[in-house]
């Protein structure tokens, strides 16, 4: 790295010369505003993510570091910066997880997944108040695995779970498809599929009173086809298509096109296990189909504001020999029109995309640790088209020295460092790896030191030749020392 990436910003603020200012900026689409991973000493992933109802969100996964067993559901409550409020678990002795979260008329929420330990690897609803307090859980199966991947309201307030049953059916496995009442009573459960493979990865309402479950469909491994299936209001199967015929393909999500189609989100290994959009009319006929970065999968999709999609998944890292999160955005026919990475120091996973209410996104999903042992529940947040970043004020007059915290941070590539000193000092600021290392040490020239005058100074770090991980930014003036974690993301 040169010392002309280090660039030091002429003084912003002189004492009783300028009013108080506000750095205002715009993000570009898909730049991450920040980064926040929730676990213990064990492994934690995100499946679901809805809004709370308060400003806030709740994301729905797994445990295995709290709770009763092996692992346990886990509803975890975040405000609108993504800092904890609280976190409840819900099972028993053995292995219980929540793929979906839905809300409730009552202003509490339903949580659908498995449990093992009050079934034979039964679907499993837990429905709780608006503090995570539990009410009721229902299991729902026979003797073989029964699971619940996704889960929507109907228009007359009770809830269909859709996922795959081994107990039921024609097959081995079926698509299947439970209805609820809001106290969890079974109203009707219905089977899709043929002799072998069949299962259900998401559910959509149709627009005409009915549904769409998308999945998967096949005789075996290297033998799977992506399937949609219309059913009606009684999950009676209207048709079923499914899609590409060679080799595996599959669909992990459904959503409606806005113009009477659907948009499949998912992976097909034509030509090489690449993320696959696939646009579909009302009677399941393809219209266009694209794929997108090899060995990558689409896990979910929503509509973006121009009428296009944005989709996120996984992929590996090549270079990093780790899996990254990514984010594309494409047009109303698939094409893609940005792409944006996510990493972490041993690697990170997307399941779930929605939008944050003010024009961004959060993203959900899981990252492992610094030593790829164990993983913890992520969150990111990332800025939608033409969003404002406004930094916190700083006054005309500053009366002791800081070190402000970076922004953004994390950072991909470039961050600002702000410090404030009350009158003219001589600084050093330097650039430390999280294990002590000064980075010239490392052959790679990221100081600065001289004489600055009184008032608010910033300085721009590239890190772009740097590898993911954390870094301390290190000031000293006169006797004032300050210290700033950096975390880099690539």
């Amino acid at each position: 790295m040169k010392k002309e990436t280090f660039i030091a910003i002429a003084a912003v603020v002189c004492l009783g010369i300028l009013p108080p200012l506000v750095w205002q900026s715009k993000a570009a689409e898909g730049d991450l505003l920040w980064s926040r991973k929730y676990g213990g000493n064990q492994n934690e992933q995100a499946n679901a993510i809805i809004p709370s109802g308060d400003g806030g969100f709740l994301l729905a996964g797994w445990t295995s570091s709290y709770g009763a067993g092996e692992t346990d559901m886990w509803l975890f409550k975040v405000n609108d910066q993504g800092d904890s409020l609280w976190s409840k678990t819900y099972g028993g002795s053995s292995w219980d997880e929540a793929n979906a979260i839905a809300s409730t008329a009552d202003g509490g929420f339903l949580l659908a997944g498995f449990t093992c330990s009050f079934g034979s690897y039964d679907m499993w609803l837990v429905k709780v108040n608006s503090n995570g307090d539990s009410l009721w859980s229902r299991a729902y199966g026979g003797m073989s695995q029964d699971i619940a991947n996704s889960m929507i309201t109907s228009a007359d307030g009770c809830f269909l779970s859709a996922g795959h049953t081994f107990s039921f059916g024609s097959g081995s496995e079926d698509m299947w498809l439970v209805k609820v009442n809001a106290q969890g009573d079974s109203l009707w459960s219905q089977t899709y599929g043929g002799t072998v493979y069949d299962n259900a990865h998401s559910i959509t309402a149709s627009g005409d009173g009915g549904f769409m479950l998308a999945g998967a469909s096949g005789a075996g491994p290297a033998a799977i086809d992506a399937m949609l299936v219309k059913v009606s209001d009684q999950g009676d199967q209207i048709w079923s298509r499914t899609y590409w015929g060679s080799l595996d393909n599959w669909a992990n999500s459904v959503i409606p096109s806005g113009d009477g189609g659907y948009i499949l989100a998912g992976v097909t290994s034509l030509p090489s296990f690449d993320a696959w959009l696939l646009k579909v009319d009302d009677a399941g006929e393809p219209v266009w189909s694209q794929t997108y970065d090899s060995l990558s999968e689409a896990f979910c999709t929503i509509p973006s504001q121009d009428g296009g999609f944005l989709f996120v998944g996984q992929a590996p890292n090549f270079g990093a020999g780790i899996m990254e999160i990514y984010l594309d955005k494409v047009n109303s026919q698939g094409e893609q029109q940005w792409h944006n990475t996510y990493g972490g120091f041993m690697g990170s996973w997307a399941r779930v995309i929605i939008p944050s209410g003010e024009g961004n996104y959060l993203i959900a999903g899981g990252t492992a640790d610094s030593l790829g042992l164990y993983a913890d529940m992520l969150l990111l947040k990332v800025a939608g088209p033409g969003t404002p970043v406004i930094e916190p004020q700083i006054s005309s007059k500053p009366i002791i020295f800081t070190l402000s915290p970076c922004y953004p941070n994390p950072f991909n590539s470039m961050t600002a460092i702000r410090f404030t000193l009350p009158s003219a000092s001589f600084v050093n600021l330097d650039i430390f790896v999280n294990d002590g290392r000064r980075i010239p040490d490392m052959k790679m020239d990221a100081s600065i030191q001289g004489w600055y005058d009184a008032g608010v100074h910033e300085v721009r770090f590239d890190g772009s030749g740097l590898a993911s991980g954390i870094y301390i930014a290190r000031l000293q003036a006169g006797d004032f020392v300050g210290l700033e974690k950096l975390v880099l993301l690539k």
